[in-house]
């Protein structure tokens, strides 16, 4: 069984387990910087929408609260790598110079620990700012044959990396740019000038 509480105090997580969870799902939380506490016995990190990703992709039913959210018996299957990436995750980019482009990547295979094989998805128009620019969203599960992807029938292989920043972002490298992790129902703000 797994308990899991949000520690409002603190703006923390923590997973009780009954038992020893197995080896690869104590290898994804401390990759996702989840730490044991040894006086608490459970495993806690800080109430973030990435930790929050993670314990969904282990338990796809979790729900956050500020409360005991429940008790469940712990089948988990990790399907998850070194950084927490999963298949459907997506990561984008914004480029350009005299205006802003704005491409996605859907994940749709994991790699060994490291890397993942991903395709370009199309985006949905969200909301217009001004002329000529507007907000964009991805598309899950629609691909496209993008200007990015070489392989266009099973999409690229690219190395995740670990951000230099101390939030334990990750980002792959898409031909000269970087992209980031994102979620479906994010926004991102794209331009184009005449």
């Amino acid at each position: 069984m797994l308990k899991i509480i949000a520690n409002k105090e603190h703006n923390g997580l923590e997973l009780y387990f009954e038992s020893k969870p197995e080896q690869k799902v104590i290898d994804c939380l401390k990759s996702a910087f989840f730490r044991w506490h040894n006086l608490k016995k459970c495993w806690f990190a800080k109430n973030t929408e990435k930790n929050q990703r993670l314990i969904k992709s282990l338990l796809p039913d979790a729900e956050i609260s500020n409360k005991t959210m429940f008790s469940l018996p712990v089948k988990v299957q990790a399907k998850l790598n070194k950084y927490g990436v999963k298949v459907g995750d997506i990561f984008y980019i914004s480029w350009g110079y005299d205006q802003t482009n704005v491409n996605f990547f859907q994940v749709v295979e994991l790699v060994g620990n490291v890397s993942i094989r991903i395709k370009e998805i199309c985006d949905k128009h969200v909301r217009s700012n001004y002329s000529m620019s507007s907000y964009v969203s991805p598309v899950k599960d629609k691909f496209i044959d993008g200007i990015f992807i070489k392989d266009r029938t099973n999409g690229d292989l690219k190395k995740i990396q670990l951000s230099s920043r101390d939030d334990g972002s990750v980002y792959i490298k898409v031909s000269s740019y970087y992209a980031h992790l994102t979620t479906e129902t994010a926004t991102h703000f794209t331009s184009s000038w005449a």
